[in-house]
């Protein structure tokens, strides 16, 4: 399932929704970026209806890092919050690579903004969740 995560790249700093210690200098990091991208989560959710929510649980389940039980646990708040925070990633680590785009164009990739003239989405910036 893909996402529209235009107004994410185009208009935030993807650095206040996922960065490192090295990177920002906070040691507490991690606790900075989760609020940040729960507090824009809460404010413009990604998924929002329960097709969408059950596609990141599963995304979210592949990860390994929680059981079952937990991913059940997390709210809708919770999902999209791990979807900004991802989309934030990679946006950042595409920054650092010369050759991203071309990756991407060859490999795939999950963050990828349509080009195809005409497309009604054309320039929109979409992040794929799923195998």
């Amino acid at each position: 399932m893909e996402f529209n995560v235009t107004d994410i790249i185009e208009n935030h700093d993807t650095a206040e929704f996922s960065g490192s210690v090295y990177s920002s200098g906070l040691d507490n990091i991690g606790a900075v970026t989760w609020r940040r991208a729960h507090e824009y989560a809460t404010e413009s959710p990604l998924a929002t209806t329960p097709d969408q929510l059950a596609a990141i649980a599963d995304w979210v389940a592949e990860f390994g890092a929680w059981d079952e039980a937990e991913i059940e646990a997390m709210s809708d708040t919770d999902l999209n919050a791990m979807l900004v925070q991802s989309v934030a990633g990679d946006k950042n680590t595409s920054e650092h690579y010369d050759t991203f785009q071309e990756y991407s164009e060859k490999e795939g990739g999950r963050l990828y903004q349509c080009d195809i003239d005409g497309d009604k989405d054309f320039g929109q910036w979409f992040y794929y969740v799923g195998c």
